[in-house]
């Protein structure tokens, strides 16, 4: 995941991932952290997301698809800047709320 200024309070989120499988998926876009919704493509979880950012650590989405609600999650990076917690708030079976984290290191810079 790279989150990077773009512009006039624009930033760019882009996110690579490898599936268990091997598949990649590559997403992202151009984004203002001000609740205006966005669409997303190249992701089989979400099609439109909403953006805030409540400080520079932190990023929250919320996002639908097919125009039903998916997910809401959100990213903070710690004081030190070498790891973001991300917490993921989903329904199991469009119903039941389930709350799953992951801790991301970031990656040298050469």
């Amino acid at each position: 995941m790279v989150l990077a200024e773009a512009s006039s309070g624009s930033y760019t989120l882009t996110i690579d991932i490898v599936t268990r499988d091997g598949k990649t998926v590559h997403t992202g876009g151009e984004f203002k952290p001000d609740g205006s919704l966005n669409t997303v493509s190249g992701s089989d979880e979400l099609d439109v997301a909403t953006f805030e950012m409540p400080n520079r650590r932190s990023l929250v989405m919320g996002a639908a698809l097919a125009g039903h609600p998916s997910h809401t999650r959100v990213w903070m990076l710690s004081d030190d800047g070498t790891y973001m917690t991300e917490t993921i708030v989903g329904h199991i079976d469009g119903k039941t709320p389930h709350i799953r984290s992951a801790i991301w290191r970031r990656a040298k810079r050469d």
